[in-house]
């Protein structure tokens, strides 16, 4: 069997195995209006009219264009980027009208809008944490792994009960609002449109002072405090948002660190954040390869809280202190015009 045989031959065994996870996942009733259904919709974390708009025949680059797993594919159609299953299809339609209106995005942003942002963010990181509680179930089944899976169950269960609490409370704001609600540390509509599409929430550990701000080990999933982000190019401009709710306070000192930055490294440091703690991102094909095989930005996409190769550090890592974490300003930075997408 040949290399290129067995390549295949992987990314079938693992679609199979993924389609097991995801089937076995999937409840019966919508994670917004707890009505049975007989179908989900599909939705799309990041809005499809931006997916379209950096789009070459309808295919986008994923996050595993800078992984390095040959088993993966690096590039999927719009249809299937960025999806999840988990809300009717009533729902789907009816709570982000506001949101996800390009006129509204370019507009003042009402705390209706932010709260709807964060509900669509909260249902994806809900979604993989349901799929991460199915998947290590399948994977102990497969393989008889008889060690304690207590640890890793109450992980992934501290994680699925944080985001359903969450989901909750955007969706308390929505009905009940408060007075704002929301403290945004950067909007800005740019006058040309980036070749990259983004939207999650994340945790970073540490501020831009490399201070302590969030514990990134599974255990404490429950108690890491929430930035909400998006990058959504548009017909010709672009909608950068960086915000969290006041009550996750720990932002305060970030916000004010953030304040005192230049425009330019700004946006530099949202570009990192992006490639530093998320993995629901989309890239134009039409990057240049130069760009996309950037050696710094395949190394970061692989570091898990500064440390290599998927938090994997070796004897002479751990001695030598030989891997230095890659620092914002040596990233090819997607959010400037050099690189707007035609």
């Amino acid at each position: 069997m040949g290399l290129d045989d067995y390549n295949i031959e992987s990314k079938i065994i693992l679609s199979r195995f993924y389609n097991r996870v995801k089937k076995k996942a999937r409840g019966s009733r919508c994670l917004l209006c707890g009505k049975k259904t007989d179908g989900f919709c599909k939705s799309h974390s990041v809005p499809q009219f931006s997916l379209k708009y950096i789009a070459e025949s309808g295919m986008v680059f994923h996050p595993s264009i800078f992984m390095d797993i040959e088993s993966l594919d690096v590039e999927k159609g719009v249809m299937n980027s960025g999806i999840f299953q988990r809300i009717c299809r009533e729902c789907d339609g009816r709570f982000f009208q506001d949101y996800e209106n390009e006129r509204n995005l370019q507009k003042h942003l009402t705390d209706k809008i932010l709260a709807e942002i964060c509900i669509k963010n909260v249902l994806y990181t809900l979604d993989e944490k349901i799929e991460e509680k199915a998947f290590y179930s399948e994977i102990i089944k497969e393989i008889e792994f008889k060690a304690d899976y207590g640890y890793i169950e109450k992980s992934v269960n501290n994680a699925i009960k944080k985001f359903e609490d969450e989901l909750c409370f955007y969706k308390s704001i929505l009905q009940s609002p408060s007075e704002n609600p929301f403290r945004i540390i950067f909007y800005e509509v740019l006058p040309y449109r980036v070749p990259l599409a983004a939207q999650c929430l994340l945790s970073p550990s540490h501020d831009l002072w490399n201070n302590e701000i969030n514990d990134l080990a599974e255990i404490h999933s429950d108690k890491l405090q929430i930035l909400h982000f998006l990058v959504l190019p548009l017909k010709s401009t672009s909608v950068i948002l960086l915000f969290y709710h006041s009550k996750d306070a720990v932002y305060r000192q970030l916000q004010n660190q953030f304040n005192i930055l230049s425009y330019e490294k700004k946006l530099q440091y949202i570009n990192y954040l992006i490639f530093a703690y998320s993995s629901n991102y989309f890239i134009s094909k039409s990057i240049s390869s130069e760009i996309l095989q950037s050696k710094k930005l395949h190394a970061l996409a692989k570091e898990i809280d500064g440390r290599p190769n998927w938090g994997q550090i070796t004897i002479e890592d751990l001695i030598f202190h030989s891997y230095i974490p890659i620092e914002m300003d040596e990233i090819p930075n997607f959010l400037t015009k050099e690189l707007a997408a035609d």
